[in-house]
C-alpha cells in the first residue's frame, strides 16, 4: 500500500476512536528494550461504553497492514480512563 492508503486507513482508526470515546495511543519501542516493536494502548472513556472490540482491533490491524508493520511484533493493550489522563486527554 502507497501512504495515501495507509493515511485514509489512519482517517477511519481516528474517527472511529473519536466517536467510540476512545483514545490510542501508537508509541515505538525502543529497539531490544522489549519483545515488542510498537505498542497500542487504547484508552477508554466511559468504562459503560466499551466500543466494538472487534471493529477497534481490525481497523488497527488494517494500519498497521498498511505501514507494512509485522502485526506478531505489536502489543495492542487496553485500560479505562483515570484521573492522570486528564491532562493529556484527546481521542486518537
Amino acid at each position: 500500500m502507497n501512504r495515501e492508503q495507509a493515511d485514509a486507513l489512519y482517517d477511519q482508526l481516528h474517527a472511529y476512536a473519536k466517536t467510540n470515546g476512545v483514545c490510542i495511543r501508537m508509541n515505538r519501542v525502543i529497539a531490544g528494550s522489549a519483545p515488542f516493536e510498537f505498542i497500542f494502548e487504547i484508552i477508554v472513556k466511559n468504562p459503560r461504553h466499551m466500543p466494538d472490540q472487534d471493529t477497534l482491533c481490525r481497523l488497527i490491524y488494517n494500519f498497521v497492514t498498511a505501514c507494512n508493520i509485522d502485526m506478531r511484533n505489536c502489543l495492542i493493550s487496553a485500560r479505562h480512563l483515570e484521573k492522570s489522563d486528564n491532562e493529556w486527554w484527546e481521542p486518537v
